[in-house]
């Protein structure tokens, strides 16, 4: 089975609040942050590394999860936020999914946070089995702060830490989107990239009419400043009559800096020249 592990950034200084959402039947709220959660259909199982409060009692959760780390410092956060779910798996594998996960979680927390305390809840709720881990930051081996690498993190996606899972980063197909959020954000993006490429050729296609061939980026300017397309407009001072450091053209409802036409009409030429030496040399090998 594959599994994915997600490091989660939270705003939150405190973990009370994220607590509070692990453990409510439904996603928290102020009112639900002393409800027990022995009784909920979303919490599927909750297990703890080196706690000893009770669990119907969020405050003390917290407290019992950051107090070490508030005696190094109080800047930065006081807790790591981690994922552990399995991309798919049939419903006659559930008990054996769940079992494998909490014993996935226990070697993560060996492995990359040895002798931390942690919060870990398995959620139901998504279709898809999944465990939220709450760490504590600090080290005890070190008596710092848990500090985690770009390396770590990879060995983190890795899954060769456990025996239970395979790595399942780049399994997903790219051209299917899961939800309506992904879908709009993959069609637009691939219509900004077909306007960029509508825009590049006009504007390539202008400068080449004007017969003028600029060899450096003030060329360009220059020649923008003495004729422009029909619909553009050339922004290339302040309010004050300041030269801009970026200046730009305009059509009403797109802008183009001026060093970004100058990559598309450089990179044009280059392509042109490309074209140029691979037909002069199917030529020679015709000769040949």
């Amino acid at each position: 089975m594959r599994a994915i592990v997600s490091i989660k950034n939270s705003k939150e200084k405190s973990s009370a609040k994220l607590i509070s959402y692990c453990l409510s039947p439904k996603p928290a709220s102020a009112k639900q942050l002393g409800l027990s959660c022995s009784d909920s259909e979303r919490v599927g199982k909750i297990w703890t590394i080196g706690l000893t409060c009770q669990l119907d009692n969020i405050a003390n959760i917290s407290r019992q999860i950051e107090e070490r780390t508030q005696c190094l410092s109080k800047k930065g956060k006081m807790y790591r936020h981690v994922i552990l779910s399995v991309e798919e798996h049939a419903k006659s594998d559930k008990t054996k999914v769940n079992d494998s996960l909490e014993v996935a979680s226990r070697d993560f927390i060996k492995r990359f946070a040895s002798g931390s305390r942690a919060l870990c809840v398995r959620h139901d709720d998504s279709g898809k089995s999944h465990v939220h881990l709450i760490i504590e930051t600090f080290n005890p081996a070190t008596l710092k702060r848990l500090d985690w690498s770009r390396s770590t993190l990879k060995k983190m996606q890795d899954m060769k830490w456990t025996d239970e899972f395979t790595s399942g980063r780049g399994s997903r197909n790219k051209n299917t989107a899961k939800t309506q959020r992904a879908k709009a954000i993959q069609q637009m993006k691939k219509q900004r990239s077909s306007r960029d490429t509508e825009l590049a050729n006009s504007l390539v296609r202008f400068v080449k009419s004007t017969g003028k061939k600029p060899k450096s980026f003030e060329d360009l300017h220059s020649v923008l400043q003495t004729k422009i397309p029909a619909g553009w407009t050339l922004k290339d001072k302040t309010k004050r009559g300041r030269p801009l450091r970026q200046p730009s053209v305009n059509n009403g409802k797109t802008t183009v800096r001026l060093t970004r036409l100058w990559r598309w009409l450089t990179q044009s030429t280059k392509n042109k020249s490309q074209d140029k030496e691979t037909m002069n040399r199917s030529e020679d090998n015709k000769h040949k």
